[in-house]
């Protein structure tokens, strides 16, 4: 196996240390993370909305055993 693609984005941590970034490097990066952020709320608010319902098993299994066993 060969190393891993690069995906071309640089990030803070891929500049050498003796560079400084410029106000707008910095801003974008801050951008991107705000991003980030965003999609890791929207995930946060759907995952598990089905929790603590009381009308199907809570064993995803047997959910799908009792799905299945319709046909």
């Amino acid at each position: 196996m060969g190393a891993p693609a690069k995906s071309g984005r640089k990030t803070v941590r891929d500049r050498p240390a003796s560079t400084q970034a410029s106000a707008a490097e910095l801003k974008a990066v801050a951008e991107q993370e705000l991003e980030r952020q965003k999609r890791l709320q929207a995930i946060d608010l759907i995952f598990g909305m089905w929790k603590g319902r009381t009308d199907i098993a809570q064993d995803g299994l047997a959910f799908q055993e009792e799905l299945r066993a319709e046909w």
